[in-house]
């Protein structure tokens, strides 16, 4: 399955990158939205892990466009959606079990 990974932060993206392709996904990094929209123009994607916060628009703006994009027949697209609060990170943390993706924190 292609990921494509929406994140401003090389070394949390970075981090993020490894993990999903040593459990075999293809991941492509987007550190903006005008790289986000053209990986996702060019590939086909089975997952999305999105920032909101980044330095050239809204998350929600992306996720928002892509779903009106889709075929009808294909309106569901997973999102996997990452926010930073504050000074500090309010992420959701995920593993792997079974090719299922659960909340742990």
């Amino acid at each position: 399955m292609n990921v494509l990974l929406v994140e401003d932060d090389p070394a949390l993206a970075r981090g993020i990158q490894v993990i999903l392709e040593i459990e075999g996904y293809r991941t492509f990094w987007a550190s903006n939205l005008k790289s986000a929209y053209e990986i996702n123009e060019g590939e086909k994607l089975g997952l999305v892990i999105l920032d909101l916060g980044l330095a050239d628009g809204s998350g929600f703006d992306f996720l928002t466009k892509v779903r009106e994009s889709l075929e009808p027949c294909a309106k569901f697209r997973p999102f996997v959606v990452k926010v930073a609060a504050g000074v500090g990170y309010a992420t959701l943390s995920f593993w792997r079990t079974s090719k299922q993706w659960r909340r742990t924190a």
